[in-house]
């Protein structure tokens, strides 16, 4: 992990170098290397550790694709996200802005072609999941079903501001 988050680190200068220019790009470079969040979950044996340093490699990938309209970085890309949104699924949230991004873009024929071949690598990747989560519990989940959970155990009158166990939050909705 500690690893992929130093290679992050190589992207995120590379974004701003591309995006603004080296000075901007060493800044936020020398910035990501020092975020104590970053060395916090780097050194956790957490799903973030893995998520969070592909966000930074998936947008250079798709700034590539941008800027040289190949294919295979706008598959690429997808599959990071796909990758990224399988371990922290509120990421999905950023699907109908990529979609759009990919429409709206470009002033050729190929966006729409460019809408398919992403939509097609996410659901590929999520098609496994989708269909696990249908034989472990009967219904069509995409990815996570624990939203509603993590909401109620962080927003009940036993909430302290952290993780509470499930055991101790009441189903009475008179406790809430």
């Amino acid at each position: 992990q500690i690893a992929l988050g130093s290679i992050s680190i190589l992207f995120i200068y590379l974004i701003g170098r591309d995006i603004f220019n080296k000075k901007v790009a060493l800044i936020a470079a020398v910035i990501s290397i020092f975020y104590p969040v970053s060395i916090f979950f780097e050194s956790q044996y957490a799903v973030e550790g893995l998520c969070v340093p592909l966000v930074p490699i998936m947008l250079y990938i798709f700034l590539r694709f941008d800027k040289e309209y190949r294919q295979s970085y706008l598959f690429c890309g997808s599959l990071l996200f796909a990758i990224i949104t399988l371990g922290r699924p509120n990421f999905l949230l950023f699907l109908p802005f990529i979609f759009m991004w990919l429409i709206f873009n470009r002033a050729n024929n190929k966006r729409m072609f460019s809408v398919v071949v992403a939509g097609i690598t996410v659901i590929t990747m999520f098609l496994p999941v989708l269909i696990k989560n249908y034989k472990d519990s009967g219904d069509f989940i995409l990815i996570s079903n624990n939203g509603g959970v993590t909401f109620y155990s962080s927003n009940n009158k036993e909430a302290l501001g952290g993780f509470v166990p499930l055991l101790k939050i009441s189903s009475n909705l008179k406790d809430v």
